[in-house]
């Protein structure tokens, strides 16, 4: 009776020293919570924010809102969007909001193609086109082989 009473004991005092060990660890770290903004006041959807110096980060919602776990020696943010300058922000307590800058020059940077269904009136380039017919009995590798000279700018 004496040894299992022995035995609780010390099961119990690990325990309760695992609990404590655990609480020290999450008390090493702190939530900061905030609302990154364009210029114009919309919110900036996937904004990056890191701590810097580590890989801690985490993006911004839909309406620009983030929250993240942070080490509680950090000083410092790094939230960079599209278009905007990369800005290094301070932490200063538990909400930090962002109106991010426009940056001109990363705009002129950006390059965005898209693909649609054009009407021939508000078509602005030539197009071309060769009927099946014609490369079919043509011993070539590739189709733009096929092509040339038979196409204008081919």
């Amino acid at each position: 009776m004496r040894e299992k009473f022995k035995i609780r004991k010390r099961f119990s005092f690990t325990l309760l020293c695992l609990l404590l060990f655990g609480v020290a660890a999450v008390a090493q770290n702190r939530t900061i919570t905030g609302t990154v903004v364009e210029p114009d006041g919309e919110p900036a959807i996937g904004a990056s924010i890191l701590v810097k110096g580590t890989g801690i980060g985490t993006a911004t919602d839909i309406d620009g809102n983030y929250s993240l776990s942070v080490p509680e020696d950090a000083t410092t943010f790094v939230v960079s969007y599209t278009g905007m300058q990369t800005q290094e922000v301070a932490i200063s307590g538990s909400v930090v909001n962002v109106t991010l800058k426009t940056d001109a020059n990363t705009l002129e940077e950006v390059v965005a193609i898209g693909y649609a269904t054009v009407k021939k009136r508000d078509l602005t380039s030539t197009v071309s086109s060769i009927d099946s017919k014609a490369l079919k009995d043509i011993p070539v590798t590739t189709a733009a082989e096929a092509m040339t000279g038979k196409l204008a700018g081919v």
